[in-house]
């Protein structure tokens, strides 16, 4: 039952980030949130019942591949100043109604995150001008 929910929740994700265009910089603004969200509630929990939390949970994934940045400078409020807080919030909605509606445990819901979390990293990685932050994520095949 967990594993199907996460693949209709992770479905849901993918489709309306196609659907919505969003770019990669609200994207991961919105993954990022979630991960703040999520993994302090799973530390507060655990702490209350005096239990540890894995690594693979409170630990940013590995990249794989290593990936060489360029640096550039941008202006960060003015990339705040574009983004489309309709749109984030509208992603944001349906991740949150997704794991009322087919309830997805916190833990899972990290592992989920912590996997856009990684596909993220890497893209940021790759980004060598402030457009690229505005571009549409296109989702990896079988992602």
């Amino acid at each position: 039952m967990a594993e199907s929910s996460l693949i209709t929740l992770q479905e849901r994700m993918v489709n309306l980030v196609d659907q919505l265009a969003i770019p990669l910089v609200e994207l991961s603004l919105v993954i990022s949130r979630f991960n703040g969200l999520v993994l302090g509630r799973l530390m507060s929990l655990a702490e209350e019942n005096s239990e540890t939390l894995p690594p693979r949970i409170t630990q940013q994934w590995k990249v794989e591949e290593q990936v060489q940045s360029s640096e550039f400078e941008f202006d960060l409020d003015r990339v705040v100043d574009v983004i489309d807080e309709e749109r984030m919030d509208i992603l944001t909605t349906l991740i949150r109604v997704s794991v009322e509606e087919l309830r997805i445990t916190l833990f899972d819901l990290m592992i989920l995150l912590r996997s856009w979390e990684q596909m993220l990293k890497v893209r940021l990685a790759k980004v060598t001008s402030p457009g690229q932050l505005f571009s549409p994520v296109s989702m990896p095949e079988g992602f």
